[in-house]
């Protein structure tokens, strides 16, 4: 197990896994940026502003969109209750949208949803319908509303009811701009006097507001984390896999000129022409090999007239007087060889000995020059 992580650490630790971890780490902080950004400009557009979360707005809002439907309903004589949990089906009404992107004929849209509960009675105050069983049961549908249901209920019923209009009477505020209730008179307008056919009380316990744009954003965030980790992985894998390749191909070159320079042997030159920074470097590296080599070549030749110089000095002092000596000796002997044949026999033998001895003395001097073997 110890070896296995070792060479996980030493793999890691390569330049080629350093740029692609790296590439991968900026791929990832990028898109993520990226996603807060447009997340925080969408909720921005989507989620309900305050200024419209009013009692004047709200109110003529819900009479614009349903009092026209619920009209109709009401008229009848009975009132269909069927017909009534028909039309509060929808437990999510959407609060907003927004056409995010069109792309041909396929068209993006983001809506908003929020939790509102809707309860329909009629003028007697008799309950018709709920859009949520859960908040009411549906043993209390043709039973007189329970005004303890909501707190403050009572009066807003009462005067919608009595066919009351001032928002400001049929709004109650639980919590601000979170929590609230609102209660609208269906009015049957097409008779000579105006009669109220009904209310609705919508009760909303969540809606998708301004307060809410940090909260969203982070949990878009989130939620596209592993997306983000999955896509920039293997963008950064791929990506940091083609630079870094390239990158340490041009290291590996660097490389193996330093260890051939490291054996002597600085006719090798690195080839990197792309003209950033580790081509300067691999310039100048070549430039230093070059001036070591042309150091190297007249340390050479220095070394060569020196050994020169030595031999000559060498010759001059030993093998040249020896061997002046010997034709001395020779040139004795010569004159002494015809009247006195044994003094010219001893001077041979003194040149004998004396060319002996430069013939020693060159032989030392060639084994010294000659290369070692190898």
């Amino acid at each position: 197990m110890i070896t296995i992580l070792d060479n996980l650490r030493g793999t890691f630790r390569q330049l080629r896994w350093k740029l692609t971890l790296s590439y991968t780490a900026v791929t990832v902080g990028a898109l993520l940026v990226v996603v807060l950004a447009l997340g925080f400009f969408l909720f921005s557009w989507i989620l309900v502003p305050h200024n419209v979360l009013t009692p004047e707005i709200l109110t003529r809002a819900f009479r614009e969109s349903a009092s026209p439907a619920w009209n109709h309903v009401l008229t009848e004589s009975p009132v269909d209750t069927d017909l009534v949990s028909l039309m509060l089906e929808d437990r999510e009404p959407q609060i907003t949208y927004f056409d995010f992107l069109r792309l041909g004929d396929m068209q993006l849209t983001v809506r908003t949803l929020g939790q509102v509960d809707l309860l329909i009675v009629d003028a007697d105050g008799m309950l018709l319908g709920i859009s949520n069983p859960g908040f009411v049961p549906e043993e209390a549908i043709g039973r007189p509303i329970d005004v303890s249901l909501l707190p403050g209920l009572e009066d807003p019923l009462q005067a919608a009811l009595a066919g009351e209009t001032d928002a400001n009477r049929l709004f109650v505020t639980i919590e601000p701009n979170e929590e609230f209730f609102l209660v609208v008179p269906f009015l049957d307008e097409s008779a000579s006097v105006e009669r109220v056919l009904g209310a609705g009380i919508v009760y909303v316990e969540a809606l998708p507001t301004e307060n809410d744009i940090p909260t969203n954003t982070l949990m878009l965030a989130g939620k596209s984390l592993l997306i983000l980790l999955l896509a920039a992985g293997l963008v950064g894998a791929i990506f940091g896999a083609v630079t870094a390749n390239g990158m340490v191909k041009r290291l590996k070159r660097v490389s193996n000129a330093s260890e051939a320079w490291s054996r002597g042997d600085f006719s090798e030159f690195i080839d990197d022409l792309t003209g950033d920074e580790i081509s300067h470097l691999a310039q100048r590296l070549n430039s230093m090999a070059e001036q070591l080599q042309n150091l190297l070549k007249r340390r050479q030749a220095m070394a060569i007239s020196e050994e020169r110089n030595r031999l000559a000095r060498d010759l001059h002092d030993s093998a040249k007087q020896q061997a002046l000596a010997a034709s001395f000796q020779l040139g004795t002997a010569i004159t002494l060889f015809e009247r006195d044949p044994e003094a010219a026999r001893k001077h041979l033998i003194e040149a004998d000995t004396l060319i002996d001895s430069v013939r020693k003395e060159l032989t030392d001097l060639i084994l010294e020059l000659r290369p070692p073997a190898m």
